[in-house]
């Protein structure tokens, strides 16, 4: 079920426009602490608790009175991050942290030298 939501579902899902009326998109990165990055996954077991709890609730409501929706929470920890960039760009985005700073680097690669990750950084 995992690898079926992750070939099929997340790449589907992420083809939104994120458009509606009750869509949001958000993407954050920064740099976090092993205690930083517990607190922040506390955080979003909360989130889907809550989440729960909320579709729960509404299930009692008449159907007209409630939209479908789903929500996507996770949190990758990585030292190289390569993201494919959609067309026109024709470009990928590697994202690596300069070891010992901490600091984030960007760069666009053409798409001809787009590989995935393989084994460790």
């Amino acid at each position: 079920m995992h690898r079926f939501f992750l070939t099929r579902l997340v790449p589907e899902y992420f083809q939104s426009a994120f458009d509606g009326p009750g869509d949001v998109l958000r993407f954050v990165a920064g740099t976090l602490s092993r205690e930083s990055l517990t607190q922040f996954k506390a955080s979003l077991e909360r989130l889907a608790a809550e989440f729960e709890v909320l579709a729960r609730n509404d299930a009692r409501l008449p159907l007209a009175k409630r939209n479908g929706c789903s929500a996507v929470l996770a949190v990758a920890g990585v030292g190289v991050l390569r993201v494919h960039a959609p067309a026109p760009s024709s470009a990928n985005v590697v994202a690596s942290r300069k070891p010992g700073s901490g600091a984030l680097c960007l760069t666009v690669v053409p798409a001809v030298s787009w590989a995935p990750l393989s084994g460790k950084s």
